[in-house]
C-alpha cells in the first residue's frame, strides 16, 4: 500500500474514507474514539497543503432516508471542535464541491445514497471526481464492500493508507504474527456465529482460548452441560463440537458463573457451571474462572481480547469482564484488544491507556485475525 508520505499534498485534493459510524444517545455523541482516531491523518493532509474531502456512513439507514437522525451534521461539528477548525458540512452529494487548500468537508451521510451498499461504480465515479487521492482510514469497516470503499479506490486517480490504517495493519499483524508465547486468545460476547472463523482460526495458532459469555453457554451445551434459560445458539451446536473437538485441550470454559432469574433480578447466586437451574439464567464468569483466566493470561506472552465475559454493563454481572480487563492492563505480554463492547469495558474499568493496541475495528479485527482479506483495503494495493 501506498502511504501519506509517498504524495505532495500541496494543492491537491484528499478524499478520506473515515469510520465515523460513533455511538449517539439522545442527540449526543458518548463515545468520540473514532473521531479522535483520523485527526493525526486530517493534520497531516492540512498541513502539507491539501483540501480534504470526508465521507462516512452512520447507522443503518435507509437509502434516500431524509430523516435527521442519520445525519453527520453532528459528528461534523464534533470534528471541528476536537480539531479546532471549521468543518463545512454538505448536505447532499449532489450539492459538494472540491474544497480549497487547508479546507475541511464533510459531506451527509454515505449510507443514504442510493447504490452505496451494492457497491455501484457510477457512485463511485461521484465520489471519486472530488478529490485527487483517496485516503482509507475507515478499518472499522474494511471489511465491507461498499461503494465509498471498495468502488471509489478502484476508480479514484491514486490510493493510499491513512496513518490509522497503517497503524492498524502493523499492530494487528504483529499480533497475528505471535511472536512472543504463549499466546492466549479471549473470546466473549453474544454469539458464537458471529465469531466462529476467527474463533477457529485463532484456536489453531493459539495456546491457550479463553470462553465468556453467550458464546461459552453454546460451547457448553455442546458438552452436554445444562444451562437453564441462558442464551445460546442451538443451531450452533454441532459447528461447536467440531471446534471443541479439534482443539478441546486448548480451550478454558467457565467451571463456576453467576445466575440470575433475569438481568434485573435482586437475587443473584454463584454455582458451578453444571448446577444451573432451569429458571436461571448465566449472566457473568464465577470468581473461580475469573481467577484461572486472569491466571492465564499473566503467562502469556500475546494476548487478543475481543468480547465481554457477560453483561457488564450491570454492576452486579460486571465482576468477571472487570477481572480480564485489569489482567491485561497488568500483564507484561503484547496485548491486543477489540470491538465495540471490549472498548466500552477496557473505559468502564479505566483500562484502555495500559493495553499495548486497542483497534477501531470490531468485525473487521475479527477478519483480518482470520487472515481473510479485507476488501477495503485489498483495493489499496
Amino acid at each position: 500500500m501506498k502511504r501519506l508520505a509517498d504524495f505532495d499534498w500541496k494543492d491537491k485534493v484528499a478524499l478520506v474514507r473515515a469510520d465515523l459510524n460513533v455511538p449517539v444517545r439522545d442527540g449526543r455523541i458518548t463515545d468520540t474514539a473514532r473521531i479522535e482516531a483520523i485527526i493525526p491523518t486530517l493534520r497531516e493532509l492540512l498541513a502539507g497543503g491539501a483540501g480534504v474531502v470526508l465521507l462516512s456512513h452512520f447507522g443503518r439507514p435507509p437509502e434516500g432516508s431524509d430523516d435527521v437522525k442519520w445525519s453527520l451534521a453532528p459528528v461534523a461539528k464534533n470534528l471541528s471542535e476536537l480539531i479546532g477548525k471549521e468543518v463545512a458540512f454538505c448536505k447532499s452529494l449532489d450539492q459538494a464541491q472540491r474544497p480549497a487548500s487547508g479546507q475541511l468537508l464533510m459531506i451527509e451521510n454515505t449510507r443514504l445514497n442510493p447504490g452505496e451498499k451494492s457497491g455501484d461504480e457510477t457512485l463511485a465515479k461521484r465520489y471519486a471526481s472530488l478529490g485527487d487521492v483517496f485516503v482509507l482510514e475507515a478499518f472499522g469497516s474494511a471489511h465491507r464492500k461498499d461503494a465509498s470503499l471498495v468502488a471509489t479506490a478502484k476508480v479514484a486517480p491514486a490510493r493510499c493508507a491513512g496513518l490509522l490504517v497503517e497503524k492498524e495493519v502493523a499492530m494487528l499483524g504483529r499480533a497475528r504474527q505471535a511472536d512472543r508465547r504463549p499466546q492466549t486468545v479471549i473470546v466473549g460476547g453474544a454469539k458464537i456465529s458471529d465469531k466462529l472463523g476467527a474463533l477457529t482460526a485463532l484456536a489453531a495458532d493459539a495456546d491457550r482460548v479463553l470462553v465468556g459469555g453467550g458464546i461459552a453457554n453454546t460451547l457448553l451445551v455442546a458438552q452436554g452441560v445444562q444451562i437453564g434459560k441462558s442464551l445460546r445458539e442451538p443451531d450452533m451446536h454441532e459447528a461447536a463440537e467440531k471446534l471443541l473437538a479439534s482443539c478441546a485441550d486448548k480451550f478454558m470454559l467457565p467451571s463456576d458463573v453467576k445466575v440470575a432469574a433475569g438481568f434485573d433480578s435482586a437475587q443473584i447466586r454463584s454455582c458451578p457451571v453444571d448446577q444451573v437451574a432451569g429458571q436461571e439464567m448465566i449472566l457473568d464468569i464465577g470468581d473461580k474462572t475469573a481467577a484461572s483466566f486472569a491466571a492465564a493470561i499473566a503467562e502469556a506472552g500475546t494476548v487478543i481480547w475481543a468480547g465481554a465475559m457477560g453483561v457488564f454493563e450491570k454492576p452486579q454481572f460486571a465482576a468477571g469482564t472487570e477481572a480480564v480487563a485489569r489482567a491485561l492492563a497488568e500483564s507484561s505480554a503484547y496485548t491486543v484488544a477489540g470491538g465495540g463492547e471490549t472498548l466500552a469495558a477496557l473505559r468502564q474499568f479505566g483500562c484502555e491507556d495500559r493495553i499495548d493496541y486497542v483497534t477501531t475495528g470490531g468485525s473487521a479485527f475479527l477478519e483480518f485475525m482470520e487472515g481473510k482479506q479485507l476488501p477495503a483495503i485489498e483495493a489499496l494495493q
